[in-house]
């Protein structure tokens, strides 16, 4: 397609034709070896009005038509140098957010003193799970286990350290403060106790 430039540096001319000047037009072209209608009407306009022969207004138009396909691919070149620098800057940032979500990933940072964090007294009763507390540390459960191992700790020993809850001694533990937590543990302990059944004094029933 034409820049802008060269259509506003351009004239544009149409025109409808009768069926018979039509057929002399095409015989006329075939016979300069001219294939558009375009470069026929301009080399029949300079041949009439400037006395320039047909074979010397071929020659003019193909350069005419070069100098636009020119500027036709010096720009498509300037557009592509746009493109590829915008390409450049979003691979750049791209390649920045993945380093630094690699970088994020791979280096936990890990609290190393003991976490202030608001609880209910509901929740110092019932206790927490694993994840509610991880939550209130602001911390997740993998993150929690990750900083245990490196620390040479168990994950209920690392977040004791550093929350002050401590975790019951069952198969899915809750957390409790510390004195709520010993307290808990002796009464899942007598719990226990209840349940078994007495043993009978073989000795006094002899």
């Amino acid at each position: 397609m034409p820049s802008k430039e060269w259509l506003d540096q351009h004239f544009k001319v149409s025109a409808y034709l009768k069926p018979e000047l039509g057929e002399d037009l095409i015989a006329w072209m075939e016979q300069q070896k001219i294939k558009q209608v375009s470069q026929a009407v301009v080399a029949i306009l300079e041949h009439y009005l400037r006395d320039n022969p047909p074979s010397e207004i071929s020659h003019q138009v193909f350069e005419s038509r070069v100098e636009q396909l020119e500027q036709e691919i010096e720009q498509l070149r300037s557009e592509f140098a746009q493109m590829k620098q915008v390409f450049y800057l979003t691979l750049t940032a791209a390649k920045s957010v993945a380093s630094n979500v690699k970088k994020t990933k791979s280096e936990i940072i890990a609290p190393t003193g003991r976490i202030e964090f608001e609880y209910t007294e509901e929740e110092a009763k019932k206790g927490l799970t694993k994840t509610e507390l991880c939550r209130k540390l602001k911390l997740n459960m993998y993150q929690a286990d990750q900083i245990a191992k490196q620390e040479n700790l168990s994950p209920e020993e690392y977040l004791f350290k550093i929350s002050g809850w401590k975790a019951t001694d069952q198969a899915r533990p809750r957390y409790f403060p510390a004195d709520e937590a010993e307290n808990q543990q002796a009464s899942d302990d007598t719990e226990v106790t209840d349940e078994l059944p007495e043993k009978k004094d073989e000795n006094s029933e002899n």
